[in-house]
């Protein structure tokens, strides 16, 4: 029980009120029976836990529009209208994760790609649209898939580009970017790698990027 016993202890808790998360996810537990109830969590020695709970709050917190829905009972926002002074996400809609990334399955093949551009938020969809449409007008056989939130575009040795949403900005990513030329500004720790971002208002500078597209495709894919 953790921490939780000396609350017991002190009899400001019962051990009758702690329920294991396993629970309530598999109905066991009723969870939260209305909103104005409370819950802790103590997730001690389990890290992966209170990584998936930190994930949450913080999407909850930055991304109010997309707070989660807890078997039908909105998580408490900052500003404490429970949800109600904001419009809800569908419940299939795609999570954004705590970076502003959509959380999309992994999958291959154009379907989980046109689902993740759908998903970037605001400006970031339509630049994510012709992003994927000058690798196929350059690269009409590319290999596509989804993996790690991220839309990936290779080819059969391996993959050759990559996006990704942050808060402000998309980071496109050139597995070979070293090797281009010019090369793509913002370096990587992974041996090659080199990304190039874009803020809302930087214009799309199309010519730079089919050139890099270009040159990418060419080269030798990496393989992960």
């Amino acid at each position: 029980m953790g921490e939780a016993q000396h609350a017991i202890a002190e009899a400001t808790l019962a051990e009758a009120d702690i329920a294991e998360v396993g629970a309530v996810t598999n109905g066991a537990h009723p969870g939260r029976t209305s909103a104005d109830e409370v819950t802790l969590f103590d997730g001690t020695c389990v890290g992966l836990q209170d990584l998936a709970v930190a994930d949450a709050v913080v999407a909850c917190a930055v991304e109010p529009v997309t707070s989660p829905v807890l078997r039908g009972r909105v998580l408490l926002c900052p500003c404490r209208c429970r949800g109600q002074g904001h419009p809800m996400a569908p419940p299939d809609s795609p999570r954004l994760l705590s970076s502003g990334n959509p959380q999309i399955p992994k999958g291959e093949g154009d379907g989980p790609v046109q689902a993740y551009i759908s998903a970037m938020p605001g400006w970031k969809s339509d630049v994510g649209r012709r992003l994927d449409a000058i690798v196929v007008e350059l690269c009409p056989e590319v290999r596509k898939a989804v993996k790690w939130n991220t839309p990936l575009y290779g080819k059969d040795d391996g993959w050759f580009f990559a996006m990704y949403c942050f808060r402000d900005y998309i980071q496109l990513t050139f597995m070979r970017g070293t090797a281009l030329t010019p090369m793509p500004p913002k370096a990587s720790k992974v041996e090659g790698t080199h990304y190039f971002d874009i803020r809302e208002g930087d214009g799309l500078d199309e010519a730079l990027i089919a050139g890099w597209i270009r040159q990418a495709s060419a080269l030798p894919g990496v393989s992960f």
